[in-house]
């Protein structure tokens, strides 16, 4: 959504981020396909790949298997520092199965309604709820959000406060200082990675337009593309570049 603000601040667009980015939620061929794809599979129950594999060996063995190099249901625990429970079936109806369940579902929870509320907060929702706006209108939700003008730091503290659900969470699990520090490194190590990647991405966006790489191509092309072809185009040539440096 900053990259949009950008592009139409250049373009003399008056939209904000988010408006653009609502308005090309249509446009997202690849993550409504996976979202098709997904209900396609809990239709027809088919796996592929390494899914099918492992649901092949659970159906074989009864559930009980294990694949190198993962702990088992068994020792997950014990490396959390929670007691074992039973093995076997069983494991998803044991209390601390539900615990682990409660804990990653409340602070996700808290940091999407956080941020939602957030949202609602710096875009005025409430006076335009005055003026004639309804929750259940799309278009309601699409100007209110458009209108945030603190949405980066709405997310800073959406994401502080949803950390800090899942340390109490832990607290209240019991489980050990130790334990919940070496969880919150883990997820720390995690997010470098996509971190890394989004900078390498804003580094290549930024040298395209150091070489001009728009105005070249633009010279290139003009005149002998019809503008017919050019959406299919540019969804190629993004689909390439994605590919190529790791990011959609």
């Amino acid at each position: 959504m900053g990259l949009f603000a950008d592009v139409g601040q250049k373009l003399g667009i008056e939209r904000s981020g988010y408006s653009m980015f609502f308005d090309a939620l249509s446009f997202r061929f690849y993550c409504l396909l996976m979202i098709a794809f997904i209900f396609l599979h809990i239709l027809t129950g088919r796996d592929f790949g390494p899914m099918a594999t492992a649901e092949q060996l659970a159906n074989k063995q009864d559930g009980k298997f294990e694949i190198p190099g993962t702990p088992t249901l068994a020792q997950v625990p014990a490396r959390a520092g929670m007691t074992t429970p039973a093995e076997g079936p069983r494991f998803a109806g044991t209390q601390a199965g539900a615990g682990w369940a409660t804990n990653a579902l409340i602070p996700l929870g808290g940091l999407i309604l956080f941020h939602i509320i957030g949202l609602w907060t710096d875009g005025d929702g409430l006076s335009r709820l005055r003026q004639g706006g309804s929750l259940l209108s799309w278009v309601y939700w699409r100007q209110v959000i458009s209108n945030a003008g603190h949405s980066h730091l709405i997310l800073f503290y959406a994401a502080v406060f949803g950390v800090t659900l899942a340390l109490l969470c832990g607290v209240v699990s019991k489980l050990r200082l130790a334990v919940i520090c070496r969880c919150f490194g883990r997820g720390f190590k995690r997010a470098m990675l996509p971190f890394a990647l989004l900078i390498l991405a804003w580094s290549l966006k930024n040298c395209c337009d150091n070489l001009k790489t728009g105005e070249f191509l633009t010279t290139i092309l003009a005149g002998r593309v019809s503008p017919n072809w050019f959406p299919a185009i540019v969804f190629l040539v993004a689909c390439v570049t994605s590919f190529a440096t790791g990011t959609s």
